[in-house]
């Protein structure tokens, strides 16, 4: 998160570090939480803050680390199975807020039930936090799931119910025809679902890098909408032959998949279901097999859903 610190009088950074416990360079420079505020895990994670090495600079471009965790320790006694991904819900007056308090959510959970958000508050942007309970809590065995940690316990605000409709936000516009693949290393299955517009990114390698010309290259890089569209600045791969139905997507509101390039060719169909035979002949095109079965689930899902 990046929050202005009033005290400070410049944007500050917060964000968690990881290192190794065997990491013993890093372990001499910066220690090991105590037994009892320890979560057990291989690593350790700690709050930290980082402010501009030139306020003055209009780009911010250098960032220099404050020399202390903003948030000290990890609570002691909750059990708690890591805690990570800072989020300010409530900033003090001072900081233009409405609250006497900065007021911090933590990603986390409760070992032997399911995950937690921690929450922090703290007179101080960049030290003092002191634990404030658990705002939320999940229980895996009434919902019948696995896995013990939350992530990015991020909230919004959103209007009362029965609040005007102006309130509402506005509905996005109809997407273009054609379907595009972003960069040769993602491919995409675009479909037409019951609500809109669906499209479903795969990455061969799961390291695309954003464009410095900012075209995108990843349809999950941020800040994006993934509309099935053509980017306006390339490298972008347009199917250009698509053909387009009342609702923007293919005729028969059937599924393209586009292998590498975007080329339409042996790894395209726009008739038939996304199923992974289909996706292989996308890779057989030029892109890569990967997650196919789980693309194939997840268009059934919709499908029957």
């Amino acid at each position: 998160m990046v929050e202005y610190d009033p005290e400070l009088g410049v944007p500050v950074i917060v964000y968690t570090g990881v290192y190794l416990k065997g990491n013993e360079a890093a372990v001499a420079a910066h220690g090991l939480h105590p037994p009892d505020h320890d979560p057990g895990t291989r690593f350790v994670e700690r709050q930290l803050g980082a402010v501009p090495a030139d306020p003055d600079d209009p780009d911010l471009t250098h960032w220099v680390k404050l020399p202390s965790s903003v948030a000290g320790l990890p609570p002691a006694g909750v059990g708690i199975s890591c805690w990570r991904d800072p989020f300010c819900l409530q900033r003090p007056a001072a900081a233009g807020g409405a609250g006497d308090y900065w007021v911090f959510l933590l990603a986390s959970g409760i070992r032997g039930r399911g995950g937690a958000v921690l929450r922090f508050r703290s007179r101080h942007l960049t030290h003092g936090w002191e634990f404030d309970g658990i705002l939320a809590q999940g229980d895996n065995a009434a919902l019948g799931i696995k896995g013990q940690d939350w992530e990015c316990p991020i909230l919004a605000r959103l209007p009362p119910r029965g609040a005007a409709a102006a309130a509402a936000p506005p509905a996005l516009p109809a997407p273009a025809a054609g379907v595009r693949a972003e960069k040769a290393a993602m491919k995409a299955a675009a479909k037409a679902g019951k609500s809109g517009p669906l499209l479903l990114p795969c990455s061969a390698s799961g390291a695309s890098l954003d464009s410095a010309g900012g075209g995108g290259a990843s349809s999950t890089s941020l800040p994006r909408t993934p509309l099935i569209s053509a980017d306006a600045a390339p490298p972008c791969h347009p199917l250009s032959s698509a053909a387009s139905g009342d609702d923007g997507a293919s005729v028969g509101a059937g599924t393209l998949v586009v292998g590498e390039g975007g080329a339409p060719g042996a790894g395209w169909s726009d008739g038939g279901a996304l199923t992974a035979p289909v996706l292989a002949a996308a890779a057989a095109d030029g892109g890569t097999a990967c997650c196919s079965g789980l693309l194939a689930d997840a268009a059934s899902r919709m499908e029957s859903g």
